[in-house]
């Protein structure tokens, strides 16, 4: 918002003969209520204007630079589960290599019971987290 008009000065409500300050009464008389100084308010005693309109947006590189790390943490994740998929499932299926690497890859049992009995002990972690956290709200 622009503010296009003459600058109202705080205080007084009049021209000019009361002090600009933070207090004014309250419309049911009493106690004057107090505000927190704004700039508009501290430019408006020096009889500047607060202008909206030439304020630059600032840009938030760290949202970007997190979006980076998320991003670059789903690819890795990714690839991963590709890779062992590969070991596990896969390369069973395919006839037998030459390669000694890929070889020892398509002849190792351990990969194809690594990611079945990794299913109960997440169950387990799952649950003790679960009931630390309940002993803890509630001790």
């Amino acid at each position: 918002m622009c503010s296009v008009g003459p600058v109202r000065r705080l205080g007084t409500g009049g021209g000019g003969g009361g002090a600009p300050h933070a207090i004014r009464p309250r419309q049911g008389g009493g106690v004057p209520v107090h505000r927190a100084r704004t700039t508009r308010d501290k430019l408006a005693r020096r009889g500047e204007r607060h202008n909206d309109c030439t304020r630059r947006p600032t840009v938030d590189l760290k949202m970007h630079r997190d979006q980076l790390i998320g991003s670059a943490f789903i690819a890795f994740g990714i690839i991963l589960l590709v890779g062992f998929f590969y070991a596990a499932v896969l390369t069973k299926m395919l006839p037998p290599y030459e390669n000694w690497f890929l070889s020892a890859i398509q002849n190792d049992r351990y990969y194809c019971l690594l990611i079945p009995l990794t299913l109960p002990v997440i169950i387990v972690a799952v649950y003790l987290h679960w009931l630390s956290m309940k002993m803890f709200k509630h001790a």
